[in-house]
C-alpha cells in the first residue's frame, strides 16, 4: 500500500493526511472497521464515514481540513 503526498501539507498536517489515508486504505481493504478506525484516529465513527467518502470523492486532498479560522480545541491550563 502506497500513501501519497498530499500538495501543500507540511509537517505535522503531512503526516496526520498519510495517517488518515492509510486508515481510510484499510477500511476499503476490510482490514479495519469504523470503530477501530476511530479510536485510532481520536474521532467519531461518523467522522470516519465522512473521511471515506471525501475519499472516495476526491482522492487524498478529500482529507485535507478544509475549515477555515482557528478550529484548535482550547484546553484549559
Amino acid at each position: 500500500m502506497q500513501l501519497s503526498r498530499v500538495e501543500g501539507a507540511n509537517g505535522m498536517d503531512a503526516e496526520r493526511l498519510m495517517e488518515k489515508e492509510r486508515v481510510i486504505k484499510e477500511l476499503i481493504s476490510k482490514k479495519r472497521r469504523y470503530s477501530e478506525a476511530a479510536q485510532e484516529l481520536g474521532v467519531t465513527p461518523r467522522t470516519v464515514y465522512n473521511y471515506f467518502l471525501r475519499f472516495l470523492r476526491h482522492g487524498p486532498e478529500g482529507l485535507k481540513d478544509k475549515r477555515k479560522g482557528n478550529h484548535r480545541k482550547i484546553t484549559p491550563e
